[in-house]
């Protein structure tokens, strides 16, 4: 995780100011707080490859970059973020994928079962340094 995450912080973030910490739990989230901590499930961890682990981090780095939670996000986000105990919690928050548009992606959930949308496909994310910007797309 750190190696990741350092190959991807922008040059005016020291990785001092980035903590990672990894939650032992088979869910799939993660999450970043405006104090430089990111938060990696292991069921994220162990599903994906470090490509794919690498635009997951480089999301939630954006996220303290661009000091989201410090801003003032919304309050379903704020429960997502502050949330982190989700086994522990009544209900989970389930989020819909958007594409860049704002429309729901084809293979979206959608319906009453779905608390928030947040985007999901086609989606231009942050890049390695070696690497230049592209479109995620899922892949399965």
């Amino acid at each position: 995780m750190r190696r990741i995450i350092d190959d991807l912080l922008p040059p005016y973030v020291s990785a001092e100011d980035v903590r990672v910490y990894v939650v032992d739990t088979k869910e799939w989230n993660a999450a970043a707080m405006g104090n430089g901590a990111i938060w990696v499930y292991t069921g994220l961890i162990k599903a994906m490859s470090d490509d794919e682990l690498a635009i997951v981090l480089g999301h939630e780095l954006a996220h303290y970059t661009h000091e989201h939670s410090r801003r003032g996000a919304k309050s379903g986000m704020w429960l997502q973020l502050l949330g982190m105990g989700v086994a522990a919690a009544a209900d989970a928050i389930t989020v819909g994928s958007t594409t860049s548009s704002d429309a729901r992606s084809s293979f979206s959930n959608y319906g009453t079962c779905v608390d928030i949308f947040a985007p999901g496909s086609s989606i231009t994310s942050a890049s390695r340094p070696a690497m230049r910007s592209v479109p995620c797309k899922r892949t399965s």
